[in-house]
């Protein structure tokens, strides 16, 4: 089995004699096929968002193949606007959707880890010195459904043609909902960080809109090896100011949750991605 040693963030320091000791804590392969989804809210105006931005640079190292990341900027307090002077303003309604479909962050930067509500949280809502311990849970837990999208993308149109397919492997009874969004990496706008503003940072992993619902497209109960297939047609809008929609940067993910209005539980039960300049 193969061991990832990951850096600072799942480091332990310990400080002597003003010196700083770093033990590196070793991570294995998942073993299961679980692709953990974590919502991560974040701003412009967001000083440690930076910092948090790269815990999730390396979480995603860690986890490579079995996590994803949806970097959403909302209407919340300062921390969320863009920087004076930005070309984008990443804001986004159905980001908003989705907050306000989970639960709101009690300051930035924040997360939902799978929709799951953890032993100790007050929350859906994490703050990031929880964000890799909660991925290990989730990670190690066998997904009810094995979950594939695919996209294919026409230059002259900008369309985009989206297949989801479900495969359950148990009989998956519920409020079901498969959601659908794209993503974009690679955008250089203006970021507040520690060290004063960051004119040429480059943002990653931003929710750009939403394909299906915000809040998920209800789609019945599933039959245990029974597949289900939806399909779904969007097309790439031009650079606006939310952002400059280079197809290549762009990413389609999808996942389903089960929701339970009884006890309040939104759980994401699988996800996947299909990257556009693959």
């Amino acid at each position: 089995m193969k061991k990832i040693f990951f850096g600072l963030s799942l480091a332990l320091i310990f400080f002597a004699s003003c010196e700083e000791t770093m033990i590196l804590i070793p991570i294995v392969d998942p073993p299961t096929d679980r692709v953990v989804l974590m919502e991560e809210y974040s701003g412009g105006k967001c000083a440690p968002c930076a910092a948090a931005h790269a815990e999730v640079e390396n979480l995603l190292g860690v986890y490579d193949g079995n996590l994803i990341v949806l970097t959403m900027h909302t209407f919340i307090g300062g921390q969320g606007n863009p920087v004076e002077g930005s070309k984008y303003d990443f804001r986004n309604e159905d980001a908003q959707t989705i907050m306000e479909f989970t639960d709101f962050p009690i300051g930035l930067p924040s997360a939902v880890v799978n929709r799951n509500h953890f032993d100790g949280e007050e929350s859906l809502q994490v703050q990031r010195g929880s964000w890799a311990g909660h991925i290990a849970k989730e990670v190690t837990k066998a997904p009810g459904l094995g979950l594939n999208v695919s996209a294919e993308y026409d230059e002259n149109t900008r369309g985009l043609s989206i297949d989801v397919s479900a495969l359950p492997y148990e009989n998956l009874n519920g409020d079901l909902r498969l959601t659908v969004v794209i993503t974009e990496s690679g955008i250089i706008n203006p970021q507040y960080t520690e060290n004063g503003t960051v004119d040429d940072y480059v943002h990653n992993h931003i929710f750009r809109d939403a394909i299906s619902g915000a809040e998920g497209d209800a789609i019945g109960n599933l039959t245990a090896n029974e597949t289900f297939v939806k399909k779904y047609q969007y097309t790439i809008p031009e650079e606006d100011g939310s952002g400059p929609w280079i197809a290549d940067n762009c990413t389609v993910v999808a996942y389903i949750s089960l929701n339970d209005s009884a006890n309040g539980t939104k759980n994401i039960l699988q996800a996947d991605e299909a990257h556009l300049h693959e």
